[in-house]
């Protein structure tokens, strides 16, 4: 593939974003309590998530231009999109999965939930957000490639 680096660039600027919420969310439920009601909204933990969206977007917004910059096909934006977004996907859900699942642990163990029940899910987790993440992707790569000034019309 022409576009790994800048496929795997994106992935990882992207991944890094999520990463970082993940670690802050974790960081945050440490003094949750494990009964009731955690504390009200985090503005925070929003403010962090909306930036590591926007981070995203511009990420792989960037890698359909200069897809369409080169005159290649939508095919190869499509698919350089679905291959960051997976990486993107399988790097985030993992990090959220691994710094939720102490937390996550603690609550289900007071309702006598099996712990094999948050592994599965857990990894449900990882396995939906990386499926969702090569969509949008390959989405938004597809869309910046389109929106290029100056591409070739070619499918």
């Amino acid at each position: 593939m022409r576009y790994a680096a800048r496929t795997l660039a994106v992935a990882l600027v992207s991944a890094g974003a999520t990463i970082a919420v993940a670690l802050l969310s974790a960081y945050r439920l440490t003094d949750a309590p494990v009964r009731g009601r955690p504390p009200g909204p985090d503005t925070l933990g929003t403010v962090a998530s909306i930036a590591a969206i926007g981070i995203g977007l511009a990420a792989f917004i960037w890698l359909g231009r200069s897809i369409g910059l080169e005159r290649e096909r939508s095919r190869t934006a499509i698919a350089a999109g679905a291959v960051g977004g997976a990486l993107t996907g399988l790097a985030g859900g993992v990090a959220q999965a691994f710094a939720l699942a102490d937390y996550l642990g603690a609550v289900l163990a007071g309702y006598a939930v099996p712990p094999e029940f948050l592994t599965v899910a857990l990894g449900a987790y990882v396995v939906l957000a990386t499926l969702g993440a090569a969509v949008l992707g390959g989405a938004i790569t597809y869309l910046a490639w389109h929106r290029t000034p100056g591409r070739r019309l070619s499918r």
